[in-house]
């Protein structure tokens, strides 16, 4: 096994460097490498700092997605990254194990079961060195759409299509194994649409959101349209509607479930049959902030 010694410098921290060389050569991916790649991902990633990392053997090779704090401090503080960070953290080690559990015992019947998020090799989290690698889709064709578009129908069918199988899995746990699904419940925490968060950074950002997808609406329907109608109805104190509703109140049972946290373009990935026709396959993947795939941001 070779040790690579520079290679790994890329990696802000010791902790990081001693964390991705166990996942590759000691831990669930150990194999012999001959070639390693680790380069910085620069892009606008305003809670953590995205590395990706290529290793090579004589007969395969992995493609992997580091993600950590940011590199700046003060941005680490400001965004509040390490909430952020345990929620994903315990999506990965939480809900996701129990989800798929779920499946294999109660819906052992389901020929293809649900995958509701990549491999994940490692998700740890302290506040200090937290840390969470998943198998990077864009190596198997995967793409992130341009957020400055809006997402064409076929895609937006597709996306909904996905979060009706998840929201459906959840009602299925829920019916069949209640105590479990608590449980995963129980593991996460609001992040996005907390009163703390809405009130400290996000209130002028979703009601824009809502300001401008009315705008939009109104290009394509009358004033009297029942979608318009109810979209503004929708609209009005907005801000505080979403932090009501993602907290799952009481009253809206049986209908609570553990759904996408941050539901946006650059949150979802597709897979095409051809770049160039755009047909899309029956793939899709969602996935949160900073263009990782296939996360699904647990809450509910």
């Amino acid at each position: 096994m070779l040790d690579h010694g520079g290679c790994y410098d890329e990696l802000p921290t010791e902790y990081l460097r001693n964390v991705v060389k166990t996942v590759l050569q000691e831990g669930e991916l150990g194999y012999e490498i001959v070639k390693i790649k680790i380069t910085r991902i620069f892009a606008s990633l305003l809670i953590s700092t995205v590395f990706k990392v290529k290793a090579e053997g004589p007969k395969k090779s992995v493609n992997l997605f580091i993600k950590c704090f940011p590199l700046d401090f003060i941005r680490r503080k400001q965004f509040h990254s390490d909430i952020f960070f345990r929620n994903e953290v315990m999506f990965y080690n939480e809900v996701v194990t129990a989800f798929h559990k779920f499946q294999m015992d109660k819906l052992s019947h389901v020929q293809r079961p649900f995958l509701i998020a990549p491999p994940c090799y490692r998700a740890e989290t302290d506040g200090r060195n937290d840390v969470i690698i998943l198998e990077d889709m864009t190596s198997k064709g995967f793409v992130v759409l341009n957020h400055l578009k809006i997402l064409g129908v076929p895609e937006l069918f597709m996306v909904m299509r996905k979060l009706g199988r998840f929201h459906g899995l959840s009602l299925a746990m829920k019916t069949l194994d209640p105590e479990i699904f608590n449980e995963a419940r129980l593991s996460l925490n609001e992040t996005v649409y907390s009163k703390c968060y809405v009130d400290k950074l996000a209130r002028e950002i979703i009601e824009y959101i809502f300001e401008d997808t009315i705008k939009e609406a109104k290009k394509h329907f009358s004033e009297d349209s029942p979608y318009l109608v109810k979209l503004q109805r929708f609209s009005e104190g907005v801000a505080d509607r979403m932090v009501a509703i993602s907290y799952g109140a009481p009253n809206n049972e049986p209908y609570n479930v553990i759904t996408h946290g941050d539901m946006w373009v650059n949150n979802f990935m597709f897979h095409y049959t051809s770049p160039s026709v755009k047909k899309i396959q029956t793939k899709c993947v969602l996935s949160t902030s900073n263009k990782l795939a296939i996360v699904l941001q647990g809450r509910i």
